[in-house]
């Protein structure tokens, strides 16, 4: 399916591809086990990570999102974001429609002398666990389809790719390639709708 919707004029070209991945909450999870050992502490109200600007973190938890932060010897050394009502999604320019009984996890961030310890799926897998406890039926996050190394990651945790999507933004002609989707989730973006 291919959405196409024209806003003003810019000197702006620009595409990107997202693979969006799910995890049916009701199926059993896989057992993750950071290399490093770290504790990840849930949080939904403002805390200074000195990872990420503080401004941004409070119109997060002001908006009800919540967050999970990995620390190790005590120090923040990585987190990730978790939404259950719309978020947008900057890299195709869209809104991201969540629906009840769904969370969309989302920018994530590991400190660089902590990648590669399995921390990020740790996360994710830490806050599946969470919203599986909640009743939540799906846990969705997306990653850029040259991320390599977050695909990784996520399939390490039991996700699975449910949908492609292409963006092109030419001049402020914004185009979306949606490939078919292969799941019953039911969050969408604002133009599958």
């Amino acid at each position: 399916m291919i959405k196409k919707r024209f806003t003003s004029p810019k000197l702006d070209i620009s595409r990107e591809s997202l693979k969006l991945y799910s995890f049916n909450l009701s199926d059993p999870a896989p057992e993750i086990r950071p290399k490093v050992e770290v504790e990840v502490f849930t949080r939904d109200r403002p805390l200074e990570l000195g990872l990420s600007q503080a401004s941004i973190i409070e119109q997060r938890i002001s908006q009800g999102d919540k967050i999970f932060v990995a620390c190790h010897q005590l120090k923040p050394v990585a987190y990730l974001f978790a939404a259950t009502k719309n978020c947008w999604v900057n890299e195709i320019q869209d809104w991201f429609i969540v629906e009840s009984g769904e969370v969309y996890l989302y920018n994530a961030f590991t400190t660089a002398e902590h990648r590669g310890n399995h921390i990020y799926s740790f996360l994710i897998s830490n806050a599946a666990k969470f919203f599986k406890g909640l009743a939540y039926s799906y846990a969705l996050i997306f990653t850029t389809a040259s991320n390599i190394r977050s695909i990784r990651g996520i399939e390490r945790t039991g996700f699975q790719c449910y949908e492609t999507i292409h963006f092109h933004n030419l001049f402020g002609l914004r185009i979306w390639n949606y490939k078919p989707r292969s799941n019953d989730v039911k969050s969408r973006f604002s133009n599958e709708i």
